[in-house]
């Protein structure tokens, strides 16, 4: 079975160093990454060639119908997290769009409180890191 677990996101320099930036770009391109490999569902259903048929000959346009906001709503298309550079050419530095959704982290993130077990084994290991530092 295979695993969701990627190593060195966020690392640069063969993991000598790591940036913030370059772990939302890793996110960002491990989420193209999971969108392919899930694959696409091809069915009549899912091409609608009744439905492109139907809208566009009468000279409607097929995307706004309510067949293909399903499919949309259903995942079938990827969006990128970190704005897309093509349609707003003012956000071509892929570096400044991934400071700012690490700053907007940064800002919005609210760390859980650790369970009582948890403080309770940090307090005996930091209070055997004592006694044995004492007694050298």
């Amino acid at each position: 079975a295979g695993t969701d677990i990627l190593s060195g996101v966020g690392n640069l320099d063969s993991g000598l160093a790591g940036c913030p930036e370059a772990a939302v770009i890793d996110d960002e391109m491990i989420g193209l990454i999971k969108h392919i490999v899930r694959g696409y569902e091809v069915t009549p259903e899912t091409l609608a060639f009744d439905v492109m048929q139907e809208v566009i000959p009468a000279g409607g346009m097929f995307l706004a119908d309510m067949h293909t906001v399903r499919e949309m709503r259903k995942g079938a298309i990827w969006v990128p997290s970190l704005g897309d550079a093509a349609a707003d050419p003012s956000q071509a530095n892929v570096v400044a769009r991934a400071r700012v959704r690490v700053n907007e982290i940064l800002r919005k993130h609210e760390v859980a409180p650790l369970s009582d077990d948890v403080l309770r084994h940090l307090d005996e290991i930091v209070a055997k890191a004592r006694r044995e530092a004492k007694a050298e």
